[in-house]
């Protein structure tokens, strides 16, 4: 096995040999001569983190911290913080961007905001807590949005399909050992992080800070893993996987940017996005056909989830969403089958989940409610599909069943004078259909009325314990509300 060490801060591309006594200064020099099986060692960040001397009060879903006292002078604008138990690349309790301060003498607080523009919110436990700020190794100023800072270049490596080359950092170059952290930035919040172009390649233990695209998947590459790594405070994009990219892992990572966390394009396939923290101001997760979502936060954003037009489930397995909406969609009138989507903790309460069906859009709305603080509305689309006459947002209520007693289930319905479509109700239980589709007619427009199928105790008795409520809405025009959803 061969290996190339690189040191940003004290390596020479032109004159290195990638010893750890004479290191290269960038990965994509260092790749040069290594083939299956070899390695490209990254030296760590100098004095990576340093505490601050004062403490910090985080609170969860707010896009600023405070702290007692008018200390406006012990955080400068554009630095990196987070709570002294912040991990190295990939933990989730990760770090935030300060981007301005504030003191108000009446309650004797000093604020300090990660930007009312840049609005990255905080993802964690409320507590007032001892704090760091991050010291990432400054690589400069990136003369474009596509630069590459760091990378093995679009088309590097296409030949290695005997096993996985390694890049990892936190190397101590002196001792050859992995004991530290290794964190890049840009000056100006430029260029690609870290640019993917090679099959079977593993990139590990690295953190980017302050780029355009923090991780960037082009041309075509399957067989990759990226793990334990984080890329943050990115004007753009976390990550963006383009093009062809087949059966890759991103496991144990942090990815977050101001519009989207991760965008996922069409003809991407077989990946596995794991145990992840997406945040974004506007999307979580852009795209997502053909891709696995297991045990990922995404929270505290505009959408957590917005499908495209592939032809494919998004999957999602585990994790979180909270304080945010979901779209499932259809484009420019074009038939495109989604998945199921799990939507957690409706209105904030445990437990209170449903499914999101399998084409049209549902949001929620804050606006309109029967009770609560919120329901979902439904824009309906018609789509010319055998066997598929409506747009289905299934398993709306789970209830339980009670043995040889018939089950009534009910929801309250709301439409707009615009809608021209249909709705009708049914319900499944272990995924068997007790009751065929049954059309109800809301009266008003822009009244909540109440609708109700029963489930015959023949029925509970020989399917199984637990029912569930679906709704088919059918219409090219106008919206459909549903809220409070009941059993008997």
């Amino acid at each position: 096995m061969a290996v190339h060490y690189c040191d940003w801060v004290s390596g020479s591309d032109a004159t290195g040999d990638g010893s750890p006594q004479n290191p290269f200064q960038t990965i994509d020099k260092a790749r040069g001569n290594l083939g299956s099986g070899d390695e490209i060692r990254v030296a760590q960040t100098a004095n990576p983190r340093t505490p601050l001397d004062i403490d910090l009060n985080w609170i969860d879903g707010k896009n600023y911290v405070t702290a007692t006292g008018d200390v406006r002078d012990k955080i400068a604008n554009g630095t990196m913080i987070g709570k002294a138990i912040a991990g190295p690349p990939g933990s989730r309790e990760t770090f935030y961007e300060v981007t301005g301060s504030s003191y108000n003498a009446s309650t004797d607080l000093t604020t300090f905001t990660f930007g009312a523009n840049w609005r990255n919110r905080y993802v964690g436990e409320t507590e007032t807590a001892a704090s760091i700020q991050l010291n990432p190794t400054d690589c400069g100023w990136a003369d474009s949005q596509n630069r590459a800072m760091h990378g093995f270049g679009a088309y590097a490596w296409y030949d290695h399909y005997d096993s996985q080359m390694y890049v990892s950092g936190g190397w101590n170059l002196a001792t050859e050992k992995r004991t530290g952290e290794t964190w890049f930035s840009t000056v100006n919040r430029s260029g690609t992080g870290f640019l993917w172009g090679p099959r079977f390649a593993t990139l590990e233990h690295i953190g980017f800070v302050k780029h355009h695209i923090g991780l960037r998947f082009t041309g075509t590459a399957w067989g990759w893993t990226v793990r334990n790594c984080t890329f943050i405070a990115n004007n753009d994009l976390g990550c963006f996987i383009e093009n062809a990219h087949v059966n890759g892992k991103i496991q144990s990572c942090v990815l977050q940017g101001y519009n989207r966390g991760i965008e996922i394009q069409q003809n991407t396939f077989g990946v596995v996005i794991e145990d992840c923290l997406i945040m974004s101001s506007e999307i979580g997760v852009l795209g997502g056909a053909h891709t696995q979502f297991v045990n990922c936060d995404l929270t505290h954003q505009q959408y957590a989830i917005r499908t495209r037009t592939e032809d494919a489930p998004l999957q999602l397995f585990g994790g979180t969403i909270r304080n945010a909406h979901i779209e499932v969609q259809v484009y420019g009138g074009s038939y495109t089958m989604f998945p199921k989507v799990l939507w957690h903790n409706r209105n904030n309460v445990e437990g209170d989940y449903l499914l999101v069906g399998e084409n049209g859009t549902m949001v929620r709305d804050d606006t309109i409610f029967h009770s609560g603080t919120s329901s979902l509305k439904i824009y309906p689309v018609n789509v010319n599909v055998p066997a598929i006459t409506a747009n289905e947002f299934d398993d709306m209520l789970i209830a339980p069943c009670r043995e040889n007693k018939r089950l009534k289930l009910s929801i309250y319905l709301r439409k707009n004078a615009a809608f021209n479509g249909s709705v009708a109700l049914g319900a499944y239980i272990s995924r068997k259909e007790v009751v065929a589709p049954k059309t109800v007619t809301i009266s008003a427009n822009d009244t909540w009325e109440k609708h109700s199928i029963t489930i015959p105790a023949k029925k509970v008795h020989e399917t199984g314990p637990v029912a569930s409520l679906r709704v088919y809405v059918k219409g090219n025009a106008g919206n459909v509300w549903i809220d409070t959803l009941e059993w008997e």
